[in-house]
């Protein structure tokens, strides 16, 4: 009778043990993992894994050492051998660890789908807007119209014209693939948007490139510098007198274009460019900055990280 109670007094103690130490090590093991997923950024690599196991067997094991050794002060009745313990609290501790790994990994795998998900329903928007934009009649008339005055007047220039046009549309009907651009394309791109646009203003357009060649292997969005030089032309007057001049400074941060202020009065426009353009970049998880003081008005795009 004395050994079946002293049998129920073991059991309830490790009961009264296990429960709480298993609770105990499980939170332990989640904010260990937790730490080291910020600080190596790679995600749940095998190596990844391995350096979690031996850094929580190492943590847990010392723990665990800390924790019998005071039950078995408290209760020297029923003592609980170290080793033997050990060796089951650290199986059933790197299974927790499997377990919270996987987790871990299908919840960012959610939200990493998520993530592309709202990036391209953003990015079809602003492609879209982008794309309505240039087939804009009021765009292909005057470039057209141009074209055939350059046409009687210096057949070179008219070749070059039509080549610079081709090169803008061809542009804008080949992102449908892409999500990210470097800033290169990006720079050809809006140089040769550029060409077409003072062949039509001349003297009443000055814009000025600070360029960094290092950083054109940088990503950005489509269209993004080429959206802010035409949204400057569109919502500003320009005349030989007071010419709008607009400036693109590449920096190691991003893109920032900006325009002297020369308000029109009324202006056809959505107003949607550069809204979307901000829904853009906020799927990536970035913001866009927009200024404006009383003679500039400036917007400062951040390098892409996809």
């Amino acid at each position: 009778m004395l050994s079946s109670q002293n049998d129920y007094t073991v059991i309830a103690n490790n009961v009264m043990l296990n429960i709480p130490t298993s609770i105990f090590f499980a939170f332990v093991d989640y904010k260990i993992i937790s730490a080291l997923h910020r600080r190596m950024k790679s995600g749940s690599t095998v190596a990844h894994i391995v350096m979690e196991l031996a850094v929580i067997n190492t943590t847990v094991a010392l723990l665990y050492v800390v924790v019998v050794e005071a039950y078995n002060a408290l209760f020297a009745d029923t003592e609980i051998p170290t080793a033997k313990g050990l060796l089951t609290a650290l199986l059933f501790n790197n299974i927790i660890v499997l377990i919270l790994e996987n987790s871990i990994y299908q919840t960012r795998q959610t939200e990493t789908a998520q993530k592309m998900a709202a990036i391209e329903k953003e990015m079809a928007m602003y492609k879209f807007e982008s794309l309505k934009s240039q087939m804009n009649p009021h765009f292909l008339f005057n470039c057209l119209n141009i074209l055939s005055s350059l046409c009687y007047e210096n057949a070179e220039k008219a070749n070059a014209f039509a080549k610079k046009m081709s090169t803008v549309y061809r542009y804008m009907l080949t992102l449908h693939d892409k999500s990210t651009v470097t800033l290169a394309e990006e720079l050809k791109f809006t140089e040769s948007y550029l060409y077409l646009e003072k062949m039509r203003f001349e003297n009443s357009l000055h814009v000025d490139i600070d360029d960094m060649p290092e950083q054109h292997n940088r990503e950005t969005v489509p269209s993004g510098i080429q959206m802010l030089v035409e949204n400057a032309l569109k919502h500003n007057k320009n005349t030989d007198e007071s010419p709008l001049r607009i400036h693109i400074k590449i920096t190691e941060t991003g893109v920032t274009v900006s325009n002297n202020i020369q308000l029109r009065q009324y202006v056809a426009s959505n107003r949607k460019g550069l809204e979307n353009l901000r829904k853009l970049f906020a799927a990536y998880g970035q913001d866009i900055s927009v200024s404006k003081s009383e003679d500039t008005f400036e917007v400062w795009l951040p390098w892409v990280k996809a």
